[in-house]
């Protein structure tokens, strides 16, 4: 916290005063403290230009004054605060700078552990999650590990791995996380909870629906008895839990905690009409997973409606619903509905995505498919083959690159055009090939589609060579997820 408190008062005359002192460049000579009080003023104000020029004023006097102390402990705050309002870079960049200047007296100092900490919350944030987790480790050999700092490093350590779809080093990060929590704070404490939400997740990502039903509910049960009925944080856990019950086919179940959830939404409407309309989204979801497509659209309309209503740009969200809404479309055979929906994904998309981007990829991807279940295999083949010039040569996009020479080979497979729909099933399995070493679900499919051609082409040895490399690679997909699922991470469970 600041050093000086000031009054509802004089905060208004700060804020005030950005406009016409900030603005101009003409800032008074008075504390350093004071200084970064109305740095937040202006930030509060969204005068990010005002703001930078109060926090260089203020870095001035501490140097000037060898003030690092409240150097440091005043822009650790403002840089949380820089956060919380999304500018991430700029909270990370006075925090680099901070660390800098002060270094540069000394070989090490007080505060240092927690400013590379909020360093690295920043890069937590804008999701350059190497960078995170090399400055969480830089940090661990510095703190008790019975201490909360250790707990909160490696639950922030925890969710950089699940960001890099790294499960089981996530969670044996977040169980490190629990073990001191509950020594510390005891069973019975919102910190714990939090990473007990964060292993549902992970024993999510793993499969374990069970572990992750188990830690959802003791995450819920801690909140529920501390906190009040409707505040949002049980609402997430709820959210959470529909999601799971979803992918177990438990539909019923999930319908109930989604609409708990967002009865704690409406309660806060003002503060979370985005998440009531994610939740719309949602429930568009499992409605049409259970087969109630009446009510799925009806959820559909609400989500875009309820997007469409809020003050800020939401276009990439209404674009992630077209997308939904259109798989729906693909289910009831509206084939001409199920292309308009895609396409308006495309536009919305296009207006702030680059064109490399994975969701607008993915909505071309999801046009050439519609085109072919709509019958048109020219525009498919056209819309097919102008993602693959598009993503050939981007690694991150390897395994959407295989899709879609296996789309490709479909298409041909149709009008049948036998030779060159293996053609691109192969190069597809070349890819999976290399991607997934034979042992996934994924090869499976591709080896199952070269038998229907060699079948077609009366080639009945290979279609059988091709059925028995389908068969081993759903078995070696199958030893691969039990042998990662298996090992419960001592220490917690």
């Amino acid at each position: 916290m600041l050093k000086h408190s000031l009054s509802g008062f004089l905060i208004s005359l700060l804020l005030l005063s950005c406009i016409s002192i900030a603005a101009q460049n003409n800032i008074p000579d008075t504390s350093a403290d004071v200084l970064v009080t109305r740095a937040l003023a202006c930030l509060k104000e969204e005068k990010v230009d005002s703001t930078t020029i109060y926090l260089e004023k203020a870095r001035q006097i501490y140097l000037e004054y060898k003030d690092f102390g409240n150097y440091i402990s005043n822009f650790i705050e403002v840089a949380k605060t820089l956060y919380s309002s999304n500018y991430h870079e700029k909270g990370i960049n006075i925090l680099h700078q901070a660390d800098k200047d002060v270094a540069s007296t000394m070989d090490a100092y007080e505060g240092q552990v927690e400013v590379v900490y909020q360093i690295a919350r920043g890069y937590y944030f804008i999701k350059n999650y190497d960078t995170c987790i090399d400055l969480i480790y830089s940090n661990l050999s510095k703190i008790d590990s019975n201490s909360l700092a250790f707990a909160d490093h490696n639950n922030l350590l925890g969710v950089s791995y699940r960001g890099k779809g790294m499960i089981i080093e996530a969670l044996s990060a977040y169980q490190k996380t629990a073990t001191v929590r509950k020594q510390i704070l005891g069973v019975r404490h919102t910190q714990v909870a939090s990473v007990l939400n964060n292993m549902g997740v992970a024993y999510e990502y793993l499969k374990l629906y069970n572990k992750a039903l188990e830690c959802y509910n003791q995450a819920f049960n801690i909140r529920a008895e501390i906190l009040k009925k409707d505040d949002p944080t049980l609402a997430n856990v709820l959210l959470n839990m529909g999601g799971l019950f979803d992918i177990k086919g438990e539909y019923n179940s999930a319908v109930q905690y989604y609409e708990r959830a967002l009865a704690i939404f409406r309660a806060n409407p003002d503060d979370f009409e985005v998440r009531i309309a994610d939740i719309f989204n949602n429930l568009a979801v499992t409605y049409k997973n259970k087969g109630a497509y009446q009510e799925s659209t009806s959820y559909y309309q609400q989500a875009i409606q309820k997007y469409q209503s809020l003050p800020d740009d939401y276009s990439v969200e209404i674009g992630n619903v077209y997308i939904n809404w259109s798989n729906l479309a693909e289910l009831q055979k509206n084939h001409i509905k199920e292309i308009e929906l895609n396409q308006k994904a495309i536009e919305l998309y296009a207006q702030t995505l680059e064109p490399n981007h994975p969701s607008l990829i993915m909505a071309h991807n999801n046009l050439g498919i519609a085109y072919a279940n709509s019958g048109d295999y020219e525009g498919a083949l056209a819309e097919l083959k102008g993602l693959v010039s598009l993503i050939e040569n981007n690694e991150e996009q390897r395994e959407r690159f295989a899709n879609v020479n296996n789309d490709i080979a479909d298409v041909y497979y149709k009008l049948n055009k036998y030779g060159e729909a293996k053609l691109y099933n192969l190069k597809a399995l070349n890819i999976q090939q290399a991607l997934f070493n034979n042992k996934s679900y994924k090869l499976a499919y591709t080896y199952n589609n070269l038998a229907q051609i060699a079948e077609k082409e009366g080639n009945r040895n290979e279609a059988l060579q091709y059925l028995q490399q389908a068969l081993a690679a759903n078995h070696n997909d199958f030893e691969v997820e039990y042998e990662n699922a298996a090992p419960s991470p001592s220490g917690f469970l």
